[in-house]
């Protein structure tokens, strides 16, 4: 598997992309933090840095793990991983024949 480094460009567009997903406002998640309403507005456009303290803060206020947050592709195939020894015999042949069909 390839690694590519994230920049941090990526890294501001990362904390925006889960605030989103957590369907929380970037004031929402300023005033969580205990700054100003427009702390995250200005995170996000790189206007300001961010401390490592408050990175921190941020990944826990939004329920992400570093793991999660840095290593996109190897956090989604463990939780693949683990669907799917969730499945049964049954399931286990239908994605298998979906990923034949897929490669083919």
């Amino acid at each position: 598997m390839e690694h590519n480094n994230m920049s941090y460009r990526d890294i501001l567009y990362r904390i925006g992309y889960f605030r989103n997903l957590k369907n929380m406002s970037a004031y929402s998640l300023s005033l969580a933090l205990g700054k100003d309403q427009s702390y995250i507005y200005k995170v996000e456009k790189g206007l300001i840095k961010i401390s490592l303290q408050n990175f921190l803060e941020i990944l826990s206020i939004l329920g992400v793990s570093t793991f999660e947050f840095f290593c996109p592709d190897v956090y989604q195939d463990a939780n693949n991983i683990k669907l799917l020894k969730e499945l049964n015999d049954k399931e286990v042949d239908a994605v298998l024949t979906l990923l034949k069909i897929r490669h083919k």
